[in-house]
């Protein structure tokens, strides 16, 4: 059995080098319990899954490397808790769906995968890593929405004074929402065109967890597993998962700590100096 949590158990043994690694992209993970791997896009990483366990594995791990106390922008996808493998798009879904089958997996035992981020930033010879559930930069509404609202401004400021019907509208956004995350190369007579939709988003600065001034619970060269401390009858949950893949020695060397999200709930911290 190999789930988010037993990856958090292993980053515990390995901090120090983590923290020392010029890019966290080119560290050599434990490769036996990936199911995929790809430092060029979204997701870096996929677990192994584990069909019939209360939690699974399978999860999407993206990698993010900062040289300074803020989080880069989220390019190429939107970030959210959770996601199907429709929303990657089809190029690349196939591909990782490819890579899992070798893994001797089936990707449809899970329709939603839940997404991690594993962030560090480095400011002034200090560290901080953490290993963050989505749902803390995600936003509200869904990613379509927003692409939606987007596709709405740009459309007005291209049309001028013509117009597009209301289906017609409905058509466009949900071509681009489907294909947020996609890549695609079309051949034609004269050659190869590649369609990409590029999204890049910046969070408000409230979301930044790496800020010493909103977040300064997470301290100085930390290693930081944060995940969310709602609903409240999912919290022993979490916990119970923690506590099966960490020894009880090590669950108590780690500081716990709860931060208030200011668009959200309170996320737990498990703690652990690096």
């Amino acid at each position: 059995m190999y789930n988010i949590y037993h990856f958090f158990a292993f980053l515990i043994n390995v901090r120090s080098e983590l923290s020392s690694v010029t890019k966290l992209q080119d560290y050599h993970f434990n490769t036996v319990p990936l199911a995929y791997r790809d430092n060029a896009s979204f997701p870096s990483l996929v677990l192994r899954m584990h069909k019939g366990y209360p939690s699974p594995g399978g999860e999407f791990v993206e990698i993010v490397d900062s040289d300074s106390y803020n989080v880069p922008p989220f390019e190429s996808h939107i970030p959210t808790g959770a996601m199907s493998f429709d929303m990657l798009g089809h190029d690349r879904a196939a591909k990782i769906f490819k890579s899992m089958q070798a893994a001797g997996e089936v990707p449809g035992w899970i329709d939603e995968r839940k997404v991690y981020y594993l962030v560090r930033g480095r400011n002034n010879g200090n560290c901080k890593i953490c290993l963050v559930h989505g749902s803390f930069f995600a936003d509200r509404v869904k990613p379509e929405y927003l692409v939606r609202e987007a596709l709405k401004e740009v459309l007005a400021d291209c049309l001028e004074e013509q117009t597009l019907s209301h289906d017609q509208f409905n058509m466009l956004w949900r071509i681009f929402a489907q294909e947020i995350f996609s890549e695609q190369h079309h051949k034609v007579s004269i050659g190869t065109v590649e369609l990409r939709l590029g999204v890049k988003t910046r969070k408000n600065i409230g979301a930044n967890l790496l800020s010493s001034f909103y977040y300064p619970e997470i301290r100085d060269n930390t290693l930081n597993f944060i995940i969310p401390h709602y609903p409240a009858d999912k919290n022993a949950y979490r916990k119970s998962f923690l506590r099966q893949a960490l020894s009880f020695s090590v669950y108590e060397q780690g500081e716990k700590l709860f931060v208030e999200h200011p668009q959200k709930s309170d996320f737990f911290v498990l703690s652990y100096a690096l």
